[in-house]
């Protein structure tokens, strides 16, 4: 199975999103009309911050490689090989 960066970006993205907003939301009340605001602050943040994601999808099937030996399903394997 392949990994899928965009999915992994968008379910990180949801997480953010819904842990800043968990942690922040009771001072939104303090000020007028602040908590639309907050809220696409913190879309925005979510957004940014969950491109570490595809970066980490990106770098795993690009860089890592998998050591010989290492038991997988169909049996060990016999070289190095690309994770996709």
């Amino acid at each position: 199975m392949a990994l899928n960066a965009a999915g992994l970006k968008a379910k990180m993205q949801l997480t953010i999103y819904n842990g800043l907003k968990a942690q922040f939301s009771s001072a939104t009340g303090k000020g007028q009309n602040y908590t639309p605001e907050a809220d696409a602050q913190w879309l925005k943040m979510a957004d940014a911050i969950s491109g570490i994601a595809a970066d980490i999808v990106l770098a795993m099937t690009t860089q890592a490689e998998v050591l010989p030996g290492i038991p997988t399903p169909v049996g060990p394997t016999v070289g190095p090989g690309k994770i996709s």
